[in-house]
């Protein structure tokens, strides 16, 4: 063909790629990797989402490491074979031709750009459901133009590492994206599709969007081990602790133990009388108790006594 580019034949090519990027980048890696490294279910566990950032929260650092390194690499990979086939089917050149970087070959590359961002938010393998789609743009940006793709990071940068909300750096570079394409140089009809991949890219964090403006949004946060932060048992002593000022006296018996039938109303006042609910226990120096009545004996033998004086007066 000698670089000349056909229409149709670059239009059903591009239909062709563009499924094959749907595909490869619908697979869900967050949700494989944490299976296989922490045989954690990421869509049930964390905000549920298969992301680089709920692996990270869920799983950890290397989970997380790798699914980033995963997911954009799909993205990347899926933009430069397809560049690359184009350029070797429909213009008979081998590599990257030129024609695909203007014009009607730009226009198609940003096609299949949008088909690997919207694999991968709305994935075939779980139901057309999937993760956010930032890690496989921003590879997938780097496969269309390597300038794009720096100038999304450069934006995700500014917003997520003083603020370390993820969603808001995430939603400030899909923003950004159309604007960059338009200032670079892309076709118009390049940008209006770039600019669909940033609207469901900005819809994907709607719930995020809700949270942060209710400033309920979560900050970015390593996965921690379960024994790290457990709260350690208290050890049990036999250490008596006094009362404070706010709390009611505790009443004890003599030996140490508690009275369950102290009155709750009771004051620790030395001129109330001292209680003891045992007779074998021995009264606290001090306490005051009424007299014993005589026994029944001693009434006897006064009464006895009495009649005796009272017959010797008589004799």
């Amino acid at each position: 063909m000698g670089g000349s580019l056909n229409i149709v034949t670059l239009v059903a090519w591009t239909a062709f790629f563009v499924v094959f990027s749907y595909a490869v980048c619908g697979i869900p890696f967050g949700l494989v990797v944490a299976k296989a490294m922490g045989n954690i279910d990421v869509r049930s566990t964390g905000s549920g989402n298969i992301g680089t950032t709920n692996v990270a929260r869920s799983v950890g650092k290397g989970a997380a490491a790798l699914t980033l390194l995963l997911d954009l690499g799909k993205g990347l990979v899926c933009m430069l074979f397809s560049r690359f086939m184009i350029s070797l089917l429909v213009l008979g050149e081998a590599g990257f031709s030129g024609s695909l970087a203007t014009g009607e070959g730009l226009v198609a590359m940003t096609v299949i750009f949008l088909a690997c961002v919207m694999g991968h938010i709305f994935s075939p393998y779980l139901h057309f459901r999937g993760g956010k789609g930032i890690a496989v743009g921003f590879g997938a940006a780097l496969g269309l133009w390597w300038p794009i793709g720096l100038g999304l990071l450069v934006v995700f940068t500014v917003f997520a590492v003083p603020s370390r909300y993820v969603s808001l750096g995430s939603i400030a570079a899909a923003c950004s994206l159309p604007i960059q394409c338009a200032l670079r140089g892309f076709p118009v009809e390049g940008v209006l599709v770039v600019a669909v991949a940033a609207i469901v890219v900005v819809w994907s964090h709607r719930s995020n969007i809700e949270k942060l403006v209710r400033g309920e949004e979560r900050k970015f946060t390593f996965h921690k081990k379960e024994d790290e932060g457990a709260l350690k048992p208290v050890p049990e002593t036999n250490e008596t602790h006094v009362c404070e000022d706010d709390s009611e006296p505790a009443h004890e018996l003599s030996d140490g133990s508690q009275d369950p039938e102290a009155p709750e109303d009771m004051t620790d006042s030395a001129s109330e009388v001292d209680l003891t609910v045992d007779t074998e226990i021995s009264r606290p120096r001090g306490a005051h108790f009424a007299a014993e009545p005589p026994n029944e004996t001693e009434v006897n033998d006064t009464v006895k006594a009495a009649d005796d004086s009272v017959d010797g007066d008589d004799e």
